[in-house]
């Protein structure tokens, strides 16, 4: 569906034109080839009326981490009333330096910048939180390096990880580690935007995007 090697054609976005591609220089998606080196790293479907196709030369970019990342901070902002949660204040400059000294390893920057928007939240329909970076903190002793659960629900009878390259920290990977661990994407707004769409349990919210991944990786 999405080129990975350079060279390729790009699958074309719903819009032909959307803002991050004109940003990034790609004008119509479909009309683009991938310069050699080049890869898309995640799609992601912001506000749920266009799709963002992330496009990195080599490393990925931390200015269009950031303006991904501030689309869903300006949608919950916007529409924060029509949402069951609750924003936790924003962490401290201090707050992340603290733990990414614990972490051992620099946060990425687009997480990074949804913490300093808000330390986390909770939902009470679902039992649902993003969890703060001080709870967090207490628990890395329980994970492997450069890895924390950042997510959890029903009082950590699930939860979502998140593991950091280290030689390249704004490359990361978000998984569920439920009954059987399952990566869902490299994209924090993703699963953001997936999870104040539908929630824990609503068709097309995380436990279906699940089921979606192991029919996806089941044995044909």
């Amino acid at each position: 569906m999405i080129a990975e090697n350079g060279g390729e054609s790009l699958s074309k976005c719903a819009t032909k034109s959307c803002m991050v591609c004109r940003k990034i220089g790609i004008g119509r998606c479909g009309n683009k080839r991938l310069p050699p080196g080049s890869r898309v790293i995640g799609v992601a479907k912001i506000t749920r009326n266009w799709l963002l196709f992330v496009i990195f030369n080599c490393q990925p970019d931390k200015q269009l981490l950031i303006m991904i990342i501030k689309e869903i901070i300006k949608q919950l902002s916007t529409n924060l009333s029509s949402y069951d949660i609750t924003l936790y204040p924003p962490a401290s400059e201090q707050t992340l330096l603290n733990f990414e000294q614990k972490l051992n390893c620099p946060l990425p920057d687009d997480i990074k910048t949804f913490y300093l928007f808000c330390n986390g939240f909770e939902s009470a329909e679902d039992l649902f939180r993003i969890i703060p970076l001080e709870e967090i903190t207490d628990r890395l002793a329980e994970y492997e390096p450069n890895s924390f659960t950042f997510a959890e629900y029903l009082i950590y009878c699930d939860t979502w990880e998140i593991e950091i390259n280290p030689s390249n920290p704004n490359e990361y990977w978000i998984s569920n580690q439920g009954t059987a661990s399952r990566l869902l994407t490299k994209s924090l707004a993703e699963f953001l935007d997936r999870f104040l769409a539908k929630g824990v349990f609503g068709d097309g919210g995380l436990y279906t995007w699940h089921d979606e991944i192991d029919i996806r990786n089941k044995p044909q």
